[in-house]
């Protein structure tokens, strides 16, 4: 009976599995290599003191999405990062919330990498920004595009 089970299980594994690549678009060929979206945000360690009588005091990684102005011209997105407000951000991490401790990330084309350029930070790591700093954006076809982050201070 188990070995019936598992075999069904297979079977339907197989085919839902089978239809995720019918009928999508091929994005192989693309020469888009275009940055969409970049933002940023900003992660601590908070800590939370759980009430419940069985349960310890856990510490876990707060992320804190920071809004940002773009403005994209031609290869270069300048952004204008703004401080969160109180409700997101609690103050004691206030002196901590700079341009140059801060965590990117990067919505680009449809089949495209992203690499850092020379000292950029990698998209998804902390890092800073304090500079304008390079990404080069590779398409579906191997062709690339080199872009260009220039960031303000927080306002």
């Amino acid at each position: 009976m188990k070995t019936f089970i598992y075999l069904i299980l297979v079977a339907i594994l197989i085919t839902v599995t089978s239809c995720l690549s019918y009928d999508l678009p091929s994005v192989e060929s693309s020469s888009q290599k275009d940055i969409s979206n970049f933002g940023f945000n900003y992660r601590y360690l908070d800590t939370i003191i759980n009430t419940d009588a069985h349960a310890d005091t856990l510490v876990e990684v707060a992320i804190v999405w920071i809004t940002s102005g773009m403005t994209i011209s031609n290869d270069t997105i300048y952004m204008t990062p703004q401080i969160p407000s109180s409700s997101q951000l609690p103050t004691d991490q206030l002196p901590y919330l700079n341009i140059n401790n801060i965590w990117a990330f990067a919505d680009i084309s449809d089949g495209a990498t992203i690499e850092s350029v020379e000292n950029a930070p990698k998209i998804g790591t902390r890092g800073d920004y304090s500079m304008p700093v390079s990404y080069k954006v590779t398409a579906g076809d191997g062709t690339s595009k080199i872009w260009v982050i220039v960031t303000k201070p927080f306002s």
